[in-house]
């Protein structure tokens, strides 16, 4: 099952396809403009499998170490 996103990503690139305007497109999607040309940069320079994914992010780094997190499992 494609997530949420990767739908609207397709959605994206089969509007492109059909000839409509970036506001076009975010207004029938629901995205920004940004977003758009984001997703139709990405299909041009990386392929259909790239832009329908989602690149890993960074996020918060952990605030436990993993023995930190098996010391506290053990005491709950």
């Amino acid at each position: 099952m494609r997530s949420a996103r990767a739908i609207k990503r397709a959605h994206i690139l089969l509007h492109s396809h059909a000839g409509k305007s970036p506001a076009q497109i975010g207004e029938r999607v629901a995205v920004s403009v940004a977003t758009v040309y984001n997703v139709r940069r990405r299909y041009r320079e990386e392929g259909v499998a790239a832009a329908l994914s989602e690149r890993p992010r960074s996020g918060q780094p952990r605030r436990l170490s993993s023995e930190q997190e098996a010391g506290l499992t053990v005491l709950a």
